[in-house]
């Protein structure tokens, strides 16, 4: 066996494994999607504990590969209510501008909760 073939070699086994590891990942996640979907909720009123407003703004790092490029970011503004639900449990909810803008801290929104038994998540929505 020459040098070649064990490069060819390890090049095959290094693309099956990658494409081993994209199958199973994309199962996964189609299973996720599924149990989200069909995944019960309700609703529940829930108590504002906290508002944050992060305005837009771009970020300067390094670029990957190391060769000395800069990237450039760019994240938009976002606004943010921290809600507490009745169990305790406390989550953070993005809104639109103008939902943030009319809540105040102690005031009850409703919030759509959801629950995928399957990967113990619980995803919190304003209603």
């Amino acid at each position: 066996m020459t040098s070649g073939d064990l490069f060819g070699a390890l090049i095959v086994g290094v693309i099956g494994l990658v494409a081993i590891g994209l199958v199973i990942g994309m199962v996964v996640g189609f299973v996720y999607f599924i149990c989200w979907c069909f995944s019960p909720s309700h609703e529940e009123t829930a108590t504002v504990v906290d508002k944050y407003y992060m305005p837009s703004h771009t970020g300067i790092g390094p670029a990957l590969g190391g060769n000395g490029g800069v990237a450039v970011t760019f994240t938009s503004e976002e606004y943010t209510v921290s809600v507490k639900l009745k169990s305790g449990d406390t989550y953070e909810i993005e809104l639109d501008e103008d939902d943030f803008h009319k809540v105040n801290r102690g005031d009850k929104i409703k919030v759509s909760i959801c629950c995928v038994k399957m990967f113990n998540d619980i995803c919190v929505s304003a209603a």
